[in-house]
């Protein structure tokens, strides 16, 4: 599976990162994504660079979310042939690439992240479940893209870093 990828793969994926960069500095300062300001954050013990690294692990998995939905909604080759293993139907895929690209719409969007991380996390473990239980191999992508998302959580609490309103109550939901 890595070893598809090639070095235009990798430049797609960074200007896809730098373009939602953009995106949801925009949205920001619009208003209409309120959360994390890291122009006003003060370089006080690196907190500044805890919050840019956390952006760019949080526009990471949404571009790989776009780029993985994407495949799927496009109809590419190896996204068929998955799903036409997994047995369940083509709708499937069209579902669940809907669901990717969705999600990392509003990954995009801070005041919407933790949800869709959420939901996001939710897609990765039944993807990995499939894998285990359906196609009986390894499930290393899903598993690399769950590992990302749980990373993030973990950054917010790690660092103390200030959630939106709906990702706070979202974490809670989560945990119980």
């Amino acid at each position: 599976m890595l070893s598809d990828v090639d070095i235009s793969d990798v430049i797609v994926l960074a200007a896809l990162i730098l373009a939602l960069y953009f995106v949801r500095d925009a949205l920001r300062r619009s208003g209409l994504g309120i959360g994390r300001n890291t122009a006003g954050t003060p370089l006080i013990g690196g907190s500044r660079l805890r919050l840019l690294f956390l952006e760019f692990i949080e526009l990471l998995l949404a571009g790989v979310f776009f780029v993985v939905g994407g495949a799927k909604l496009v109809g590419r080759q190896d996204m068929v042939a998955l799903f036409r293993d997994v047995g369940i139907g083509q709708w499937f895929r069209y579902l669940t690439g809907g669901i990717e690209v969705t999600g990392a719409a509003l990954l995009i969007v801070p005041l919407f992240a933790g949800m869709s991380a959420i939901a996001l996390g939710g897609v990765m473990i039944a993807a990995t479940l499939i894998e285990l239980f359906v196609l009986h191999r390894p499930p290393v992508a899903a598993l690399a893209c769950r590992g990302r998302g749980r990373a993030v959580e973990d950054l917010h609490r790690r660092f103390n870093l200030p959630p939106g309103p709906l990702h706070s109550r979202a974490l809670a939901a989560y945990h119980r």
